[in-house]
């Protein structure tokens, strides 16, 4: 899953997961569109940026049998969704356990 990080004209700023391409969720959050952004009342407010973050998913190898919170199987890997290019810093802020074990970051 993508995520869109979405300016308001009142400066709520708010990121949301969503399916799609760059220009299929730039689209949709398009510069000017209003969108009903209350929870418990109606709050109209129109758009006004749109940065959208494509994400991959990784396959996270390492040592031991260490469980995080994306789970784990046989084979010591588990699956993370981060941005195109991620690092493994990225990766180790992500999971919740003793990432000192990452062998590898393979994109699949």
């Amino acid at each position: 899953m993508n995520s869109a990080k979405v300016t308001y004209s009142n400066g709520d700023i708010i990121t949301t997961g969503i399916n799609g391409t760059e220009e299929t969720i730039k689209d949709y959050f398009k510069i000017g569109s209003v969108f009903n952004i209350g929870s418990v009342t109606d709050n109209m407010q129109t758009v006004v940026s749109c940065e959208v973050t494509i994400n991959i998913q990784y396959n996270v190898k390492f040592k031991g049998s260490k469980r995080c919170s994306m789970g784990w199987n046989k084979q010591n890997t588990a699956t993370v969704e981060l941005p195109i290019g991620a690092t493994i810093e990225e990766v180790k802020e992500r999971l919740s356990w003793d990432y000192e074990h990452i062998s590898e970051l393979v994109i699949i």
